[in-house]
C-alpha cells in the first residue's frame, strides 16, 4: 500500500509517493551489438560506481559470475552475463540512488534505468463456515456474487493454476493444503541482504509471514465440500504460491519480477493474482507484464486502497490495465453494492468490483479470519477466472475477461467502475459456455430475534445507520431494507455506542459481531434465510476449535446510511 509512513531502509523517490530500495538499482541494456557486448561484461567490467549483485525474472536461477582474476579474459573464465537480462546493481560510490538513475539514463547502451521499487499488500486490517449461522453472516461475499449458483456446473479443475505472488502461504493449513502444488521463495532474506539462492532449501521456503498472502490463497482456492472451515471461489484448482515481500520492508521489483518468471514458466498457470502496489510505474515491470500477456496470463490486480482516483493518482501494477489487455483491476464493494471508503476508484482504469469488507479466509495459524480491502476482492475474481478456464480449458485469456465483464452486474456509479462492473460468477460462467442466464434462487428472510441481549460488532468498513426508532420500527425496518442484516433496539434507552447515540442501529452483513451479553430491554436480532439453497460446501455438526485473534473496536466510518 501507498501512504505516509516510511519503513527504516526504504526511500521516497519522486513523482508521487514511490518507495524504492536505498542502494540498488534496475538496469536493462539495450539491444544493439555495442550494447549487448557492454552488458555481458557487466560482472567484471560494471558501469562506474555499481557492482553486479543478481539478474531478475527469466534470469534469476543464473548465478552471477564472480569478478574474475587480474589477466583473465571474461570470456575464457565463462564471466559473461547474458545481455538481454534485467540486473541489479549496488550501488559503490556513494551517488544516490537519483543521481545514479539520471547518470545511467544518460549512457547511450543502456534501454532503462530505474530504482528498485517496492509495493505493499492492500489489505486493510481488521466463517469459517459458507452458511449462516448464529452470529455470524457466513461468506456473504460468495453469495453476493452468486458463486454458488455457479459451482452447480464448475468447482474447479486440477489442469488450471493460479500464482499468488503476495507474502506467502500456510501449505499445511486443512483448507489449502489440497490446492497448493508448490511455490518459491523470492523475497529478501533480512540477514545478508540477498535473495535465496536457485534451489537452495531457502529458495522453496514460502511460508507466510504476514497472513496476508494465506487469506488471499484461501479465497481464490480453499477446499471446497471437506466439512471443514471456509471454500474459495475454486474448490479444485492448482495454486502456486511466490513468497514476495520480505518482512517490515515490501515487495520489491526485483523479487515481484522473478515470481511472474516463474508463473509465466509453470505449465497450467493461467491466471496470476497480485493483492499490492504502489506509485511507481516501472519499465520493467511492463516488459514482464508483456511476458505474461504473451502467455495467454491473465494478471488480476488489487486498485488500491487510498480512496483516490485511479485516473488522477495511478496505482500500479492494477493502472497497467490501461495498457495491456490482460490486466484486471479490481475495486472493493459492500453488501449493498456500494464502493468501500478505502476503495480507489476511476473509469476507465479501475474495471470491476468485488466484494472486500470484512471477508472470512484461512489465517495463517491455521484457523480463520476475516481481512477488508482491494486485497480481498482480487482473488475473488482471480478464482472465478480459474474457475471459468477450468470449465473451458481452451478459452483464450480475452474470453475469460470478455465473460467477466460483459456478464457482470452492472450495479456499481459508472464513474467510478468501468461500466458499473461488480462481479457475477454464475453469469459469467453460462456466458462464456453460451448458456441462458442461470436461475437466481430467491431467498426469502426472516429476522432471528434476541430479547435483552446486546450485539457488539466491529463495523469498520460496514455500512450502518444510528436513528431514533422504536424497537417495533428498528427491526420491521431493518426487515424491509435489502441492505440491513443485523439490528440492536431499545425503546427508551440510549445505546451510547462508540459510533455515536441512538435507539436503533441498522449494519450490514460485513459486519463482525465481536460480543454478546444481557441487557434488559435490548432487542437484537439478524436476517436468516427462511428458505435455504443448501451450498455445495458441505455443513459442520461439529465445528473445529477456532484460532482466538485480537478483537479491534469498532471505528467511526466515512459514510453513513
Amino acid at each position: 500500500m501507498s501512504g505516509t509512513n516510511v519503513r527504516r531502509g526504504v526511500n521516497r523517490w519522486q513523482p508521487g509517493d514511490a518507495e524504492y530500495a536505498p542502494d540498488r538499482v534496475l538496469v536493462k541494456f539495450k539491444t544493439t551489438p555495442v550494447a549487448a557486448a557492454a552488458a555481458a561484461m557487466q560482472a567484471v567490467q560494471p558501469l562506474p560506481g555499481l557492482q553486479l549483485v543478481r539478474l531478475v525474472g527469466e534470469h534469476h536461477r543464473v548465478p552471477v559470475p564472480p569478478p574474475a582474476a587480474p589477466g583473465v579474459a571474461a570470456a575464457a573464465s565463462g564471466r559473461r552475463v547474458p545481455p538481454n537480462a534485467h540486473m541489479v546493481f549496488r550501488i559503490t560510490d556513494n551517488s544516490t540512488v537519483a543521481s545514479k538513475v539520471a547518470q545511467l539514463r544518460a549512457n547511450p547502451a543502456v534501454a532503462y534505468a530505474e530504482p528498485v521499487g517496492i509495493y505493499r499488500v492492500s489489505r486493510v486490517p481488521t466463517d469459517s463456515y459458507f452458511a449462516e449461522r448464529y452470529l455470524t453472516s457466513g461468506m456473504w461475499h460468495l453469495r453476493k456474487v452468486f458463486a454458488d449458483v455457479a459451482w452447480d456446473r464448475q468447482t474447479g479443475s486440477k489442469a488450471i493454476g493460479v500464482c499468488v505472488v503476495d507474502t506467502g502461504s500456510t501449505g499445511d493449513h486443512v483448507d489449502l493444503k489440497g490446492n497448493i502444488a508448490g511455490g518459491w521463495n523470492r523475497a529478501y532474506i533480512p540477514s545478508i541482504r540477498s535473495l535465496p539462492a536457485y534451489g537452495s532449501p531457502e529458495y522453496f521456503q514460502w511460508k507466510d509471514t504476514s497472513g496476508h498472502g494465506t487469506h488471499t490463497s484461501g479465497t481464490i482456492g480453499a477446499v471446497g465440500n471437506n466439512g471443514l472451515g471456509v471454500t474459495g471461489v475454486a474448490w479444485n484448482i492448482n495454486l502456486y504460491i511466490c513468497r514476495a515481500e520480505t518482512p517490515g520492508e515490501g515487495l520489491y521489483f526485483d523479487a515481484i519480477y522473478d515470481c511472474y518468471s516463474l508463473c509465466a514458466s509453470t505449465p497450467g498457470v493461467k491466471v496470476v493474482s497480485a493483492s499490492y502496489g504502489g506509485a511507481s510505474d516501472s519499465p520493467s515491470g511492463r516488459d514482464y507484464i508483456k511476458a505474461l500477456q504473451d502467455k495467454g496470463i491473465l494478471f488480476v490486480a488489487a486498485a488500491g486502497n487510498e480512496g483516490q482516483n485511479a485516473n488522477i493518482v495511478p496505482y500500479y501494477p492494477a493502472a497497467y490495465s490501461s495498457s495491456f489487455d490482460n490486466v484486471i483491476s479490481v475495486a472493493a464493494t459492500l453488501p449493498d453494492d456500494t464502493l468501500t471508503s478505502f476503495s480507489n476508484y476511476g473509469s476507465p482504469i479501475v474495471q470491476i468490483a468485488a466484494p472486500g469488507s470484512n471477508i472470512w479466509s484461512t489465517s495463517m495459524s491455521g484457523g480463520y479470519e476475516t481481512m477488508s480491502g482491494t486485497s480481498m476482492a482480487t482473488p475473488m475474481v482471480s478464482g472465478a477466472a480459474a474457475l471459468l478456464w477450468s470449465a473451458k480449458p481452451t478459452a483464450t485469456y480475452q474470453e475469460i475477461k470478455a465473460a467477466l465483464f460483459n456478464f457482470a452486474d452492472r450495479v456499481i456509479d459508472s464513474s467510478k467502475v468501468q461500466n458499473g462492473r461488480r462481479l457475477n460468477v454464475a453469469r459469467a460462467l453460462n456466458g462464456l459456455l453460451g448458456l441462458p442466464a442461470p436461475t437466481v434462487p430467491k431467498y426469502t428472510t426472516a429476522l432471528k430475534e434476541d430479547a435483552n441481549l446486546m450485539y457488539e460488532f466491529n463495523i469498520q468498513f460496514a455500512t450502518y445507520s444510528l436513528s431514533w426508532r422504536s424497537k417495533a420500527d428498528c427491526k420491521s425496518g431493518c426487515l424491509a431494507s435489502p441492505w440491513c442484516y443485523y439490528f440492536v433496539a431499545s425503546d427508551d434507552q440510549n445505546l451510547e455506542l462508540d459510533v455515536g447515540y441512538g435507539t436503533c442501529l441498522w449494519c450490514d452483513a460485513s459486519c463482525v459481531v465481536t460480543t454478546s451479553s444481557y441487557r434488559y430491554g435490548i432487542l437484537s436480532g439478524q436476517k436468516q434465510s427462511a428458505v435455504v439453497i443448501p451450498p455445495k460446501p458441505a455443513q459442520i455438526s461439529t465445528p473445529r476449535k477456532q484460532q482466538r485473534r485480537p478483537v479491534r473496536p469498532p471505528k467511526l466510518l466515512r459514510r453513513f446510511r
